[in-house]
């Protein structure tokens, strides 16, 4: 499967979790620490975003431009 249409079938199983699951608790860790479906859905979308910046950052120094 490409890319592209992983991203695509994820976003789609994104679409099928009911909103009063969003809110239900969910321990992260093994320290378990309280979090909620939602939560772990935006720290994922934080998470990812902050590593394309690192890939894109990573890219300008190689080609060397700014």
């Amino acid at each position: 499967m490409a890319a592209r249409d992983r991203i695509d079938h994820c976003l789609e199983h994104l679409t099928t979790i009911p909103d009063e699951q969003l809110y239900e608790p969910r321990p992260v860790g093994r320290d378990e620490l309280p979090s909620t479906v939602i939560g772990l859905l935006f720290h994922a979308a934080e998470h990812t975003t902050m590593h394309v910046g690192q890939i894109r950052t990573t890219l300008k120094v190689i080609r060397g431009t700014s």
